[in-house]
């Protein structure tokens, strides 16, 4: 997968969340973060804010157990990889 694409597919799923239509927009965030994953590694910065974002898709569509876990393990990835201070 290349970057731009990666953004491309954010961008869509923000747009599709923003209209109300969840169920398509966690369809593309599972796209999303499996190029991600695949392009930048599990614990890359980069792939943890495309994480942030479905995690607020989640707890929009009260998902908050699952929201939770993925704020969680954002946090821990960015603070691994940039420090307490960021």
């Amino acid at each position: 997968p290349h970057p731009a694409r990666l953004g491309d597919l954010n961008t869509l799923a923000s747009a599709l969340s923003s209209q109300g239509r969840l169920e398509e927009a966690q369809q593309v965030y599972e796209r999303l973060l499996g190029e991600a994953r695949a392009l930048y590694g599990d614990d890359s910065v980069a792939t943890a804010v495309f994480e942030l974002n479905h995690a607020v898709l989640l707890e929009r569509q009260g998902e908050l157990a699952r929201a939770e876990q993925l704020y969680r393990r954002v946090l821990a990835a960015t603070a691994e990889r940039l420090g307490l201070a960021h």
